[in-house]
């Protein structure tokens, strides 16, 4: 309640979880928050917040975030995100390519009064609801003007009650807020040290744990590649010859879903290599096992669209999805794979020792004539296209142009193999036209020489 005190509330949270066995706390808290320590009492609960010993309190080690910043953080696809949190008052986060700025906009000046005054809540209740609807959305293009951003995502307890978004805006998940206090203590910090991109720990960087589901071609050689790169990899195929060929290779097994994701450490991520046709059901059973914070990365081919929807379904159970378009065929164990990624910023970023050791690398080919400065990742032969779906719709535009290339060049050989039809006896029959001009086709062509040159 607004008259609720920091003893109070750590009161109620042991109450609430009394039963459950956690390691640490993420404190989501309504004020200004400066290098991890809250720095002001807040506007709308009870006092003694400041310098108020939240570690001792919980017993465990305890990491704070203003929490519109943590519901920014739990809600980031990419890009530039605008979070505007609206409940009691009028919460406020950037994030600008994964560094999280929270900010106190809703105390700005507004018609004599501030933001907060008018689209928080008793805003809503002094103006009633037509006329707070008006104020949002003037609040919403003023902010979003200010701050030029790709992506605009509304929370807090009122958010549902706004009617015709403007351009850009989606409304996020309660979800979020959880997802935020997971990658606090796996992605970011609070206050200044929020503005240097998120650092893995040295053994992050080098090695990682991961389940592979899917053992075909494709899917064994990502196992293999892996391994070799010194990642430690747990695999499951519904084919019991398929588990035994990687097991062979000395790559742990399981005989099951369920088991696959119970052997592996928290936070989970899995990578599925299955056909298109099965990837629903199997990401669905994946899924039901899997807990808030795990990861699932869709590595085969999957529609774009199905990608956006079961991005969706997963954020509501607080599972991170990542689309993996991957190219590379069966050669990808020796060549390396080029990998188009859609999915949430941050946890693309912490996949990022994976894909670096799936991609062919910068030594694969000559640099691109006129580039210079630091290798992008695009240069070692992986990109991070953009939100859930980027990175299977890319794939797909690219499979169209391959499979384009390969129907050209299918029928411009045809062509030259039959440049000699003019020398060859024509059997005439009902079906059959006759050669008109058979004499401008007398070339008998060496197409194996003609595709080197």
């Amino acid at each position: 309640g607004p008259s609720m005190t920091a003893t109070e509330m750590v009161a109620a949270v042991r109450d609430a979880t009394t039963d459950w066995a956690f390691d640490a706390v993420a404190v989501g808290y309504p004020g200004v928050v400066v290098d991890g320590r809250i720095a002001a009492e807040p506007r709308n609960l009870g006092s003694g917040w400041v310098g108020f010993d939240f570690q001792a309190a919980f017993g465990c080690p305890v990491k704070i975030m203003n929490d519109a910043a943590m519901q920014a953080l739990g809600d980031y696809q990419g890009g530039r995100m605008l979070f505007l949190g609206f409940g009691t008052g009028l919460g406020t986060a950037m994030i600008v390519d994964g560094l999280v700025e929270s900010m106190e906009l809703g105390h700005l000046p507004y018609r004599k009064r501030t933001y907060e005054d008018y689209v928080g809540s008793r805003g809503l209740k002094r103006r009633g609801r037509k006329k707070w609807q008006k104020d949002v959305i003037a609040v919403i293009q003023q902010l979003t003007n200010a701050m030029e951003p790709n992506d605009v995502v509304l929370g807090g307890g009122n958010a549902k009650r706004i009617r015709h978004l403007p351009p850009q805006c989606r409304v996020g998940t309660n979800a979020a807020a959880f997802r935020g206090g997971f990658l606090l203590w796996n992605q970011a910090t609070d206050g200044a040290a929020q503005r240097k991109p998120a650092e893995m720990s040295q053994e992050q960087e080098h090695e990682m744990e991961i389940g592979v589901v899917g053992l075909g071609r494709m899917g064994a050689n990502i196992v293999r590649r892996l391994t070799e790169a010194g990642h430690h990899c747990v695999a499951y195929d519904v084919a019991a010859a398929a588990r035994e060929r990687v097991a062979a290779d000395g790559t742990e097994t399981v005989a099951s879903l369920p088991e696959l994701v119970a052997s592996l450490a928290k936070p989970r991520a899995v990578w599925v290599m299955v056909p298109a046709s099965v990837t629903g059901d199997t990401v669905n059973t994946l899924a039901s096992s899997m807990e808030p914070g795990d990861i699932i990365i869709d590595g085969g081919n999957s529609y774009y669209r199905d990608a956006i929807e079961r991005a969706g379904t997963l954020r509501e159970k607080g599972i991170h999805y990542v689309d993996c378009g991957t190219s590379g065929g069966v050669f990808g164990l020796e060549r390396g794979y080029c990998l188009m990624i859609g999915g949430e910023q941050a946890i693309v970023q912490h996949l990022d020792p994976l894909f670096q050791s799936l991609a062919p690398g910068v030594d694969a080919a000559p640099r691109t004539p006129g580039k210079s400065g630091p290798v992008s990742a695009a240069e070692k032969g992986y990109l991070h296209c953009g939100p859930n779906g980027a990175g299977h719709f890319v794939k797909m535009v690219h499979n169209g142009i391959e499979y384009g290339l390969m129907a050209a060049y299918a029928e411009g050989l045809n062509i030259l193999k039959n440049a000699d039809a003019g020398q060859r006896r024509q059997e005439t029959d009902a079906e059959t036209a006759p050669l008109a001009e058979a004499e401008a086709y007398g070339y008998d062509i060496d197409i194996g020489q003609v595709t080197e040159v």
